[in-house]
């Protein structure tokens, strides 16, 4: 599994990324301790987590690719609980 997510980490870093990168999410509406924000919702040194995906991806359009983060309390503090990604 660990190698698996090593593997998409470059899917999810813009080309030459500063160090530390800047993320930042839109404010999203929270259901209880759920949120669910989209790809166009969260930018990387301000790009959006889309576009990143896109511009690593061959042979798919724009509206071809979709990324969608569930996140939820654990223990008082924010984690990605699920990752959604679609392509085609």
């Amino acid at each position: 599994m660990k190698d698996q997510i090593h593997r998409m980490h470059t899917a999810f870093t813009p080309d030459q990324p500063k160090s530390p990168p800047t993320v930042k999410v839109a404010e999203v509406p929270v259901t209880g301790k759920k949120a669910t924000v989209d790809g166009e919702q969260i930018t990387v040194d301000g790009q959006t987590l889309k576009a990143i995906v896109l511009s690593h991806s061959t042979g798919v359009k724009e509206d071809q690719v979709g990324v969608r983060i569930e996140a939820g309390v654990v223990e008082g503090r924010w984690y990605v609980t699920n990752l959604g990604l679609s392509v085609g």
